[in-house]
């Protein structure tokens, strides 16, 4: 009667009953269990008889199951108990007690409730509201809910909502046993194929040994890819030993691979050095960019090999980038001190170093960071070039060895993802136009060529003159239409020539044309002296580029007279925009007609010292 009282007092509830007895002999228990028949499943029922099994301490198990058309299926288990030695099971060793029996009832409730409940249960105590909870419920496919806790998925969900369109987010999860970490890699509005995710992953070092995608629709309709990799990092990258190393490393590399999926960072093997060096990815960007420069030099050692050795020589490329810093920090405190010792630090390493390859590579590096004069890299301005992934570097190349001759007084080089460029200045006043090149792998070459065949034309005019030249690394891809294809391809030039001045105007000085007092750019340390003198001419490509020019220097605050770029629908000379008016070869902030340039000592091919 109690049993067919409790049957009947179960009504809508989602829960499990259970009803138990043991055999007089105690050799079985005799399981009577009701669950809901929309939750009876195999899997819910292996998980019963484990849970039975477990508690009893049987050795196997019977059972029936009955499923008609009542809200409840039954199933009875049978659990074979184990023998004592003399044959027969001691009295009393089966607790059958009423509070046993709600024990375990609990647990069988438990098992048979679906990832839904678990999901909504757990909703009531996480961040997720009720609604959504009850939507993802039914919006996860089964294959995400086989591999996904629903604790795991309350945070998922939070990370789901507040993606955007077109968005990305990256979580890292614990290592497991095996030492494999979880990244789960969340895309909104857009979807990514497998070919297009491993070449980024791989670049940092790490090995995908699996993958699993998964998709669902938000309440307004927003659709989200979730891509779940088990990765390992290359066995020759050094492990985190401490929670917090690896917490830090984790979101290094989350950063890094958000970053090259958004298009600011190149997908390369220097990207390595987050994982070896424990560099982030805006510090590693400084090295390819003078990997760079150095190919455009005419190194002779390819991009690959560059990155091999750098990755070789991991503490070296960290005490690089933190001379590098330490030099440009426009912060005070400590920065003379701090450069001496990376200097040192830097000094050692290359010391160390065996192979005569190698060598020259990394002397290359402390080189052109020696020979840097100003950078845009502390820049925060967010009209600035900087904010859209540029990168420029003044370099006095007299102290660049690798160069070859005839080697500029100045020279800025301007790097990003999307375009590359350089400014070849052979005096402190000489004017020259910029080209649009097609040479990705050497323009510099074609700019150098270019401005020796101008000294030589103008030699009776000037005595020195200056060269510009960009490319373009992102073209769009073709269409088939001959007039799209090329209004899409002259509107990638133009962004791309207003980065590459942005760059230049973000590293140069700038005059107040009333008292002509010269104002640095801001959050950039000079290494060198006043020098207020840029002027950028039309050349192949850039024939109608000069307003675009004046209207980027003008969106900067320099003065521009009567023209920035010559050539543009307000010039009426060729006189320079960024220093006022001078006597003709010499400009007006520098009596000295060197542009206040300081002449620091070639670096020793055998130490690296800070100046």
């Amino acid at each position: 009667m109690e049993m067919a009282k409790a049957v009947v007092d179960l009504g809508s509830q989602r829960r499990a009953l259970l009803f138990l007895r043991v055999d007089r002999l105690q050799f079985f228990v005799s399981c009577l269990v009701y669950v809901p028949r929309d939750r009876y499943t195999t899997a819910v029922r292996l998980q019963i008889e484990d849970i039975l099994v477990r508690e009893f301490g049987g050795t196997r198990l019977e059972f029936t199951a009955r499923v008609s058309e009542s809200p409840w299926a039954l199933m009875h288990f049978m659990v074979r108990l184990p023998e004592k030695d003399d044959g027969v099971s001691a009295p009393g060793s089966v607790d059958v007690s009423e509070a046993n029996r709600l024990r375990i009832q609990a647990l069988l409730s438990e098992a048979a409730r679906t990832w839904a409940d678990r999901l909504i249960g757990a909703a009531a105590v996480g961040s997720v509201g009720h609604n959504d909870a009850e939507h993802y419920a039914a919006a996860f496919s089964e294959a995400y809910k086989q591999v996904v806790s629903p604790t795991d998925a309350i945070n998922h969900i939070a990370i789901i909502n507040e993606l955007t369109d077109d968005s990305v987010k990256l979580v890292f999860s614990d290592r497991d046993e095996q030492g494999l970490a979880q990244l789960t890699w969340f895309l909104g509005g857009c979807t990514a194929s497998l070919s297009e995710l491993m070449p980024m992953l791989q670049s940092m070092g790490v090995e995908v040994l699996e993958e699993r995608p998964f998709t669902v629709t938000r309440p307004d309709r927003l659709p989200v890819w979730i891509y779940q990799f088990k990765i390992s990092p290359h066995r020759t990258i050094p492990r985190a030993t401490t929670t917090a190393e690896r917490d830090a490393a984790a979101q290094r590399f989350a950063d890094a691979v958000t970053a090259i999926w958004q298009g600011r960072i190149e997908i390369d093997r220097f990207n390595e050095l987050v994982m070896r060096a424990g560099l982030t990815w805006q510090q590693v960007v400084v090295l390819r960019a003078y990997a760079k420069y150095l190919r455009q030099a005419g190194f002779p050692y390819s991009q690959s090999y560059i990155e091999s050795v750098l990755n070789e020589h991991a503490s070296t490329a960290r005490s690089l980038v933190t001379l590098f810093e330490a030099m440009f920090d426009p912060r005070p405190a400590g920065s003379r001190r701090d450069a001496q010792a990376a200097a040192a630090a830097v000094a050692a390493d290359i010391d160390a170093v065996v192979g005569l390859d190698t060598d020259r590579i990394l002397r290359a590096f402390a080189s052109l960071v020696q020979a840097t004069l100003r950078t845009n890299y502390f820049v925060t301005r967010e009209s600035s070039a900087r904010s859209r992934n540029v990168l420029a570097v003044k370099l006095d190349a007299q102290l660049v060895d690798e160069l070859p001759l005839p080697r500029p007084k100045f020279e800025i080089f301007v790097y990003s993802p999307r375009v590359e460029g350089v400014h070849l200045r052979f005096g402190p006043v000489a004017r020259g136009g910029l080209r649009w090149s097609d040479r990705r792998d050497d323009f510099r070459t074609e700019i150098l060529g270019l401005v020796k065949a101008q000294a030589v034309k103008n030699a009776v005019i000037v005595p020195v003159g200056a060269k510009g030249g960009f490319v373009v690394k992102r073209p769009p891809l073709p269409t088939g239409d001959a007039a799209a294809d090329r209004d899409a391809t002259r509107a990638e030039g133009v962004a791309c020539y207003q980065l590459f001045i942005s760059g230049l105007l973000d590293v140069t000085d700038n005059v107040d044309h009333a008292t002509g007092k010269v104002s640095p750019p801001p959050e950039v340390v000079r290494r060198d002296g006043d020098d207020a003198y840029l002027v950028v001419a039309a050349d192949k490509g850039t024939a109608t580029f000069s307003d675009i020019a004046n209207d980027v220097a003008k969106s900067y605050g320099f003065w521009l007279g009567d023209a920035f770029a010559s050539g543009g629908s307000v010039a009426t000379t060729t006189r320079p925009w960024a220093s006022p008016p001078e006597v003709p070869g010499r400009p007006s902030n520098d009596t000295s007609g060197k542009s206040g340039s300081t002449r620091r000592p070639r670096i020793s091919p055998s130490s690296v010292s800070a100046t």
